[in-house]
């Protein structure tokens, strides 16, 4: 089970937002000027959706739980790792900091939780995630 939150609605709503955007504008560059797959950006966008949803139930605070295979937990967690890296010289907005610090450490955490080498893929990434560096 994934669960992301609780965190400020508004926050949620603007990381899923910028992140949206971006996924666009990644979309409309060429397929070699982009190292992220189309599948992986669908994937992500998928999520975004999932995310966007719990904001709309209301309230400040929003908590979004969902069951999650371990190995589609492993490839999110990949795929917002290489999305993060993509966009690191974009700067986020700063409403969105909050929801983006605590996506990432519930994917790992979650991520440590299923297996000790799923754990250990965790703790692989930690150290060279920024926001995950942050998140601790």
């Amino acid at each position: 089970m994934l669960c992301v939150g609780p965190v400020e609605r508004t926050s949620a709503h603007a990381w899923i937002g910028w992140t949206k955007e971006a996924l666009r504008r990644i979309r409309c560059q060429s397929p070699s000027a982009s190292a992220l797959p189309t599948r992986v950006l669908d994937d992500v966008d998928s999520y975004l959706d999932v995310w966007d949803d719990a904001t709309l139930a209301g309230g400040d605070v929003v908590e979004c739980r969902m069951d999650v295979d371990p190995e589609e937990l492993q490839y999110l967690t990949y795929a917002i790792y290489n999305l993060d890296l993509h966009l690191a010289d974009q700067a986020e907005p700063t409403e969105g900091h909050s929801f983006h610090l605590v996506l990432v450490r519930d994917l790992l955490f979650t991520l440590a939780q299923v297996s000790p080498s799923q754990a250990a893929f965790a703790a692989q990434l930690r150290p060279t995630w920024p926001v995950a560096v942050e998140a601790e």
